[in-house]
C-alpha cells in the first residue's frame, strides 16, 4: 500500500495508523527551525519523520513508536527514502526512551501526532488501539518525558483536538513551556475548530495565533491548504 508524496513514497500497509490529514498538516504547518536533532514521537510508518527530513535538511531525525510492525515499516521506508543517512527508528516507549541518559537534553525540535482518545470506544485491533488511545502515553507522562529529552531552547509541536490541546497546554505551562505558535484548523468554512497545531517553547515571548481552513463551503480545497501542501502532495 504505497502513498505517493512529491519527494518520496511510503508503505503504510503494516502501520498501526495509516497516513492521514493530521500527519500531513502537522508536517506542513510546523515551524521550520534550525534544528540539529529532531524527534518524532509515535511515528507510525514514518510519515512525519520523513517530512521533517525533507524540510530540515541539516537535521538528524529520530523516530520512535511502541508498535513493532510500525517501526519495521518505518525503517524500511527510511532505507528506501532520500534521507536514509539522517533517519533512525526505534521500537520503544517514549517514557523509557526519555529515561536513557544518551537521549536527555538532546533534541532541538520535537513533533508528535499523539494518541488522544480516553475511555472511548476502542478501535479493533490491539496495535490500532494503542495508536489511538493515550493509556500507553498519558499527557502527564508525555510532557514530563518531553522535558527530559528537550534542549533548553527546544520547540515542541503537537497536533490535537481543542479539548486535549487545552489540557496539554496547562501541563506544559506547569513545566515552564509557553505557546509560541497556535494554528486553529477548521475542516470546512463555517465548521468549528477540529484540530489545533501548537508549538511550545521555554523562551516564547508572545503566542502567534493563526487560523487555517481545509475546505471551502462547496467542499473544494482552500487556496491556503493547497499552498501549504504544495511541497508535500502530488
Amino acid at each position: 500500500m504505497e502513498f505517493e508524496f512529491k519527494k518520496f513514497s511510503l508503505d503504510h500497509s503494516q502501520s498501526s495508523m495509516k497516513i492521514g490529514t493530521d500527519a500531513v498538516l502537522l508536517s506542513a504547518l510546523a515551524p521550520r527551525i534550525k534544528a540539529g536533532s529532531i524527534l518524532d514521537i509515535g511515528t507510525g510508518c514514518g510519515v512525519v519523520a520523513m517530512l521533517m527530513g525533507q524540510f530540515h535538511p541539516q537535521a538528524q531525525i529520530t523516530a520512535i513508536d511502541i508498535d513493532e510492525s510500525s517501526i519495521l515499516q518505518a525503517r524500511n521506508n527510511f532505507f528506501l527514502g532520500p534521507f536514509k543517512d539522517r533517519m533512525q527508528a526505534y521500537c520503544v516507549k517514549f517514557q523509557d526512551f526519555a529515561e536513557s541518559e544518551s537521549n536527555q537534553n538532546k533534541f532541538d525540535f520535537i513533533v508528535s501526532n499523539p494518541p488522544f482518545f480516553v475511555n472511548s470506544l476502542n478501535a479493533k485491533g490491539q496495535s490500532r488501539n494503542r495508536a489511538r488511545h493515550n493509556h500507553c502515553l498519558p499527557f502527564e507522562e508525555l510532557v514530563s518525558s518531553v522535558c527530559k529529552v528537550a534542549t533548553e531552547n527546544a520547540s515542541v509541536t503537537i497536533i490535537l483536538p481543542p479539548e486535549q490541546t487545552f489540557c496539554l497546554t496547562k501541563l506544559f505551562e506547569e513545566k515552564g513551556f509557553q505557546i509560541s505558535q497556535q494554528i486553529n484548523i477548521y475542516p470546512k468554512q463555517g465548521k468549528p475548530i477540529e484540530r489545533i497545531i501548537t508549538t511550545y517553547s521555554k523562551n516564547a515571548k508572545q503566542a502567534l495565533i493563526n487560523h487555517f481552513t481545509i475546505r471551502k463551503i462547496d467542499g473544494t480545497y482552500t487556496e491556503e491548504y493547497q499552498l501549504a501542501v504544495s511541497d508535500i502532495l502530488l
